[in-house]
């Protein structure tokens, strides 16, 4: 079972670039190790009816890396979402762009 950490931190950013705002939740499992959930929207159609769905893809534990919640920003200026996080043992900052790619401009993603 996962409970929304106390404190807590989520967030709504377009993480793969189409226009659809996606999730991510702080968490605590059952053993109380703090997790970052990626979550990803996606429109599943199915005849005349549309509806959203999120999926997961990814998790950090942010318990055992001691890194703080993240941080989304275009940090390398691709027009990707990326994620940053700071490390308070080392004083560190730690980058993870996203490798997914921004979508280009077009009709149907604007």
């Amino acid at each position: 079972m996962l409970n929304l950490s106390i404190p807590n931190f989520s967030s709504l950013v377009d993480m793969n670039s189409d226009c659809i705002a996606d999730i991510y939740l702080n968490v605590k499992d059952e053993t109380g190790a703090i997790l970052g959930l990626n979550l990803i929207a996606a429109r599943i159609r199915q005849g005349d009816t549309e509806s959203l769905k999120y999926c997961l893809v990814g998790t950090d534990n942010i318990s055992q890396s001691e890194f703080t919640s993240p941080v989304f920003a275009d940090f390398n200026n691709d027009a990707a979402i990326d994620k940053g996080f700071y490390k308070h043992t080392t004083n560190s900052i730690y980058l993870f762009y996203n490798e997914r790619g921004a979508n280009s401009a077009s009709d149907s993603n604007l």
